[in-house]
């Protein structure tokens, strides 16, 4: 047999509507059984659903007996309200316009006061705008409400207030708003930074949020006229972010040694330290550094660094860091004695910039002054380098450095570094 097409049309379309009545249906009974388990909010969020699904006033009765037991007594008289006008069925009527008459004594109102009208003036409460209810006796819920008043040109104002007392009427004051200063500091420089997953370097904290991970690993080409050939080493980085610190360690491991092509491959140095992190832009650390720890090297040693650590951000694309503190040195070669050693003062300051998306492009000071001792006979050590890192992936990033560290007196260690390396952050 042939459905003609407007009848068709009529079923296709009355699929959708049987489906919503089904499922309204199914949430009102979930709804009821909740209710009967004590289970007062799940059951209030059933019946919502219904009612968004199909709404009926028997399911709105439901509600408001939901909301009142809840203790949303506005919610229940709001809707009793309008059973009591609008429900066909008479006895419930009755029994909706009773209750909302046994709650009106027991609701809690509030009343907006402005004190002075202001242009523009926008009052929120809890991020919903009421400013259509200033002046107005309005029934609400119970509870701790914050209200935020603004306006063009003048400072906000905010407020917390509970409005919780039964069958009192409160008043919610908002004060005159002062006009905002055109000489206001820019927002602190930590407003902008974004995480450690920033695709430009220059909007990353200088320590690691808690519970993230980074890993480094890398190749270090130096070459010095003072040495025999140049060398290569491999290097092992990692730090973790715990809240309020940062720990880190590494190792740098011979590849091939400056002064004797012949000599094994051997751990260069291990390296452990920890920061305090005062803000996400400033931190105070520590860091010690043991030179060749494993087994009878030609030259033992360590090194103990303690410094303040901080960044500022100018702008998306610029921020500067710097660094300043102290460092002891401490080294014995094999057959001397004494073991000479160094007190210096450090400070160091970079230029971070981000031309584009994904790369950060940085240029390093870095200087020493000997405070005491004589363990290179260098009043002033410094050290220049320029870096660029590409951010490959939100959690990847490669690098190439090029390092001059110079010793004014000693020319025969003025050492030139290039690296190569890669970060990976997680999670």
């Amino acid at each position: 047999m042939r459905i003609r097409a407007p009848l068709a049309i009529g079923l296709v379309l009355a699929k959708p509507a049987i489906a919503q009545k089904a499922e309204a249906g199914a949430a009102f009974q979930r709804g009821k059984s909740l209710m009967a388990q004590g289970r007062t909010a799940e059951a209030c969020s059933e019946f919502e659903t219904s009612m968004r699904l199909e709404p009926l006033h028997g399911t709105l009765y439901n509600l408001a007996l939901c909301h009142e037991a809840l203790g949303k007594i506005a919610s229940a008289w709001t809707e009793l309200k309008e059973l009591a006008a609008n429900d066909k069925n008479a006895p419930r009527a009755k029994d909706a316009a009773k209750r909302a008459a046994a709650l009106e004594k027991k609701l809690t109102r509030m009343r907006i006061v402005v004190a002075t009208p202001t242009d523009g003036l926008v009052i929120k409460r809890n991020d919903v705008d009421v400013t259509a209810l200033a002046g107005k006796d309005i029934p609400v819920d119970p509870g701790k409400y914050t209200f935020v008043a603004s306006a063009p040109g003048r400072t906000e104002a905010s407020q917390e207030l509970d409005l919780s007392t039964p069958g009192a009427t409160i008043d919610v004051t908002i004060p005159a708003l002062a006009e905002a200063s055109v000489d206001q500091p820019p927002p602190p420089d930590a407003a902008i930074v974004t995480d450690a997953y920033a695709d430009r370097g220059t909007l990353r904290p200088v320590a690691l949020p808690r519970g993230v991970i980074e890993g480094e690993v890398s190749e270090v080409w130096g070459s010095s006229s003072g040495f025999d050939q140049d060398s290569l080493d491999t290097r092992l980085e990692g730090r973790m972010g715990l809240g309020n610190f940062e720990v880190h360690a590494g190792i740098v491991i011979h590849t091939r040694y400056a002064r004797d092509a012949m000599r094994p491959v051997l751990t260069n140095n291990v390296i452990a330290g920890g920061d305090y992190i005062i803000s996400p832009l400033f931190a105070a650390g520590i860091e010690v550094k043991k030179f060749h720890p494993f087994g009878d090297d030609i030259e033992q040693g360590f090194d103990f660094r303690a410094d303040f650590t901080g960044k500022r951000i100018i702008s998306p694309s610029v921020a500067l860091v710097g660094s300043g503190g102290f460092g002891y040195q401490s080294r014995q070669t094999r057959g001397q004695s004494p073991a000479p050693s160094e007190f210096g003062l450090l400070g160091d300051g970079t230029v971070q910039l981000a031309p584009i998306r994904r790369l950060t492009l940085e240029a390093l000071t870095r200087i020493r002054l000997n405070v005491s001792g004589d363990l290179y006979g260098d009043f002033i050590h410094i050290e220049v380098a320029a870096r660029a890192t590409a951010a490959l992936t939100r959690h990847l990033d490669a690098f190439i450095q090029t390092s001059l560290y110079v010793l004014p007196r000693s020319a025969e260690f003025d050492t030139r570094l290039v690296t190569l390396g890669a970060l990976y952050r997680h999670p």
